[in-house]
């Protein structure tokens, strides 16, 4: 059984190293959420693109059994008004769904094993709250909080793992969005829940253009609203690393730079900049992590129109992509504009909100795609 309940700061801590940059402004903007209708919120972005940073670092902030003033008083956070409302506050739970995997070793009914760990785990850390034979999550959770009197605050990490990972058992997806759409977006839950943060790749899946996940607001790669400058470094951030570290700012702008997140331009992939730093060399990070092989699988799909709008991508051209019709599925894509709008959640192509365009973002992934057209033996046909 994991321990998912107040589970300490060691995540957070190993990150405050002298490359960290500091995105403690994003607990501000999440303290300002906390018991309104728009409680439950769900961040998607590409891979490492500090998703679980930032989940680790308000965990750490909220959590009540620590005091955790030394990791945040020299941050920004530490001048804002909210700064001493909320730390410490609350009773946190942080369920990171890939810990699942070995626990199942993939059976069909993973999804059923979430609840009787949880509920396990509430009887540990409130021994006085009888929840013997409870099976229910959602009905433990309102008992534990009538107890206290203390409403929780949630973290999903890696919540469309099931989605992404397992799409082909049986009945296994609308399970998970039943046991989701239960424990939050029942009666109950805004008893329960002063805040839910979900992270993920993928947006809230839709069923019949609707999301599956209606009360949740998102903060997505095409729509990343205010929270777009906590998820990618900027261009000052990158610039401050490379002057510390004796880097080159243009030849890691060349490699790293060009995603554009709402208005923001000229933003960083996290993790392609720290290892570089970590390296103290400019290498592919797309290409030799094997996700050549994703940009292969969509952009080979016999859709009309996709293999030269890819040729045009490869040739260095923004070209105009329709993203309102993506079912926010890796393995539902049905047209041309469903693979290249995939694409962009994934982090294989940058999205201009206003122009309604993609493009390949920058020498990194255009490597990616490079290996691409060489194993598909694709010429360029005008």
């Amino acid at each position: 059984m994991g321990v998912y309940i107040n589970t300490g700061t060691a995540g957070f801590e190993s990150l405050r190293n002298d490359n960290y940059v500091d995105k403690s402004m994003l607990i501000a903007h999440v303290n300002s959420l906390i018991n309104t209708d728009q409680r439950f919120i769900c961040v998607s972005r590409m891979r490492r693109c500090g998703k679980s940073v930032s989940a680790y670092m308000l965990e750490s902030y909220y959590m009540e059994t620590v005091d955790s003033r030394t990791l945040f008083d020299d941050l920004q956070i530490a001048q804002d008004p909210s700064y001493a409302t909320h730390r410490n506050r609350y009773p946190t739970i942080f369920l990171d769904l890939t810990g699942f995997l070995p626990m199942t070793k993939g059976r069909p009914r993973m999804v059923e094993a979430i609840s009787p760990s949880l509920i396990r785990n509430l009887q540990d850390e409130y021994p006085d709250v009888n929840l013997y034979g409870e099976t229910d999550l959602l009905l433990a959770l309102y008992k534990v909080t009538k107890h206290t009197g203390k409403q929780f605050i949630m973290f999903v990490d890696e919540w469309d793992m099931f989605i992404r990972e397992h799409y082909t058992m049986p009945g296994l997806v609308d399970e998970y969005f039943d046991l989701l759409r239960h424990l939050f977006c029942s009666p109950e839950s805004k008893d329960i829940f002063a805040l839910v943060y979900m992270t993920g790749i993928m947006p809230i899946k839709k069923f019949d253009n609707q999301s599956g996940l209606p009360n949740f607001i998102e903060s997505t790669m095409l729509n990343p609203g205010t929270l777009a400058p906590f998820f990618s470094f900027s261009a000052d951030e990158v610039r401050t690393l490379c002057q510390s570290n004796n880097l080159d700012y243009a030849t890691m702008c060349n490699w790293f730079d060009g995603y554009q997140f709402g208005n923001l331009t000229h933003r960083f992939n996290p993790v392609a900049v720290v290892k570089t730093i970590w390296h103290e060399k400019f290498r592919p990070y797309w290409s030799q992590t094997g996700s050549w092989h994703t940009i292969e699988d969509y952009v080979s799909m016999p859709y009309e129109g996709l293999k030269d709008a890819t040729l045009q991508l490869v040739a260095g051209e923004s070209i105009p992509v329709d993203v309102t019709t993506c079912q926010n599925d890796m393995h539902v894509v049905r047209s041309k504009d469903e693979a290249l709008t995939t694409l962009i959640l994934l982090g294989y192509l940058s999205y201009d909100c206003n122009t309604h365009t993609c493009r390949i973002p920058n020498q990194d992934v255009a490597s990616a795609f490079g290996i691409v057209t060489r194993v598909l033996k694709w010429v360029k046909e005008y």
